[in-house]
C-alpha cells in the first residue's frame, strides 16, 4: 500500500513538473500519462517503477513516456526543472571544492619546501661545524704531537745547531728505548724544529 502511495504521488509530481517546463494541458497529460498509470499500463507503471528504485530521474524527460509527450507538444528548450538547478548547484558547489583543494594542495607545497630548505640549511650548517671541528681536532692534535715528540732549538752558531740536534735525537733515543743504531737518527730527524735567531 505503501508502494502504491508512493508510486502515486510520483506521477502527479511528474505531471506538475511537466506543467512547469511546457503549457501542456491538464487533459492531455491526464490522458497520456495518470490514466496509463490508474489503468495499470506495463510500460508507465515500470518506468514509475524504475525511477523511484533507482533513484535516477534528475529530469523528467529521462521517462519515456514523458519524453514522447514533451517532445509531440512542444520543441521549445524547457525551463530548468528543480533536479536539473540542484544538479547545476552540486557542479559548483564541485568546482569550489576542487579550487579549495587545489589551494590547499599549493599551500602544503609551498610548507614543504620551506622545511625542506630549512633541513638543507641545517644539513649544511652541521657539515660546516664537523669540518671545523674535524680543522681544529687536527691542529690540536698536530700540535699536542710536535709538543710531545719536537724539541725547538735556538742556536746562534753552526756547533750550538749541531749539539742541540745530537742532544735530541740522543734523548730521544733513550726515551723511546731505541736501539742506537741507524735508524734512530732518521726516526728523530722528523720531529727537529729549529728556529733561526
Amino acid at each position: 500500500m505503501e508502494a502504491m502511495a508512493e508510486e502515486a504521488a510520483f506521477v502527479v509530481a511528474v505531471k506538475g513538473e511537466v506543467k512547469a517546463q511546457m503549457p501542456i494541458s491538464d487533459e492531455t497529460l491526464h490522458a497520456k500519462w495518470v490514466h496509463l498509470y490508474e489503468k495499470a499500463d506495463s510500460d508507465v507503471v515500470l518506468e514509475v517503477q524504475s525511477a523511484i528504485m533507482n533513484r535516477n530521474c534528475l529530469n523528467v524527460r529521462d521517462l519515456p513516456t514523458i519524453a514522447q509527450i514533451m517532445n509531440h507538444h512542444d520543441s521549445s528548450t524547457p525551463l530548468p526543472s528543480q533536479p536539473v538547478n540542484e544538479m547545476l548547484a552540486l557542479e559548483a558547489e564541485t568546482f569550489k571544492l576542487k579550487m579549495r583543494q587545489i589551494e590547499y594542495d599549493i599551500q602544503a607545497c609551498r610548507v614543504g619546501r620551506a622545511k625542506r630548505q630549512t633541513w638543507e640549511v641545517a644539513v649544511h650548517h652541521a657539515k660546516l661545524q664537523y669540518r671545523v671541528q674535524a680543522y681544529q681536532d687536527s691542529v690540536k692534535a698536530a700540535k699536542n704531537c710536535m709538543y710531545e715528540n719536537g724539541k725547538d732549538i735556538v742556536f746562534q752558531a753552526g756547533d750550538d745547531l749541531i749539539r742541540g740536534i745530537q742532544n735530541f735525537m740522543l734523548e730521544k733515543t733513550h726515551r723511546l728505548k731505541l736501539d742506537e743504531s741507524g735508524n734512530a737518527p732518521n726516526l728523530c730527524w722528523k720531529y727537529v724544529l729549529i728556529r733561526l735567531l
